[in-house]
């Protein structure tokens, strides 16, 4: 799916976002990994796809969406996620070059301006 999108944005000169949802610690029950996707099926939208991206990380595919969005996608997701106890960890890749980890916001805050 991932290399299909590189094409498709290669093309259109959109690039794209995906993020990445570590749960391998936190979702321990088939339940609750359900519940998690269905938060998250509840706030993309119709082009955007998700999938396993492998068996730790769920991966979030979002078309024509820079890093901004993504990352506010992502907070929405975790905070409606959330218990008291945990926050669920996500990196965000954007075609063609960018890396975001929690790690590195304040050193590339201007991205998100």
């Amino acid at each position: 799916m991932i290399k299909k999108e590189r094409f498709r944005s290669d093309r259109s000169n959109y690039g794209f976002s995906l993020i990445l949802f570590n749960i391998s610690l936190f979702f321990d029950t088939e339940e609750n990994i359900f519940s998690f996707l269905e938060n998250i099926i509840m706030r993309i939208r119709i082009s955007d796809e998700i999938g396993w991206y492998n068996p730790r990380n769920i991966g979030l595919i979002l078309p024509d969406t820079k890093l901004n969005g993504a990352h506010n996608l992502a907070k929405q997701i975790v905070s409606a996620s959330n218990s008291d106890a945990f926050d669920i960890p996500y990196n965000i890749f954007v075609y063609p070059n960018f890396w975001w980890t929690p790690e590195n916001d304040v050193e590339n805050r201007s991205f998100f301006e």
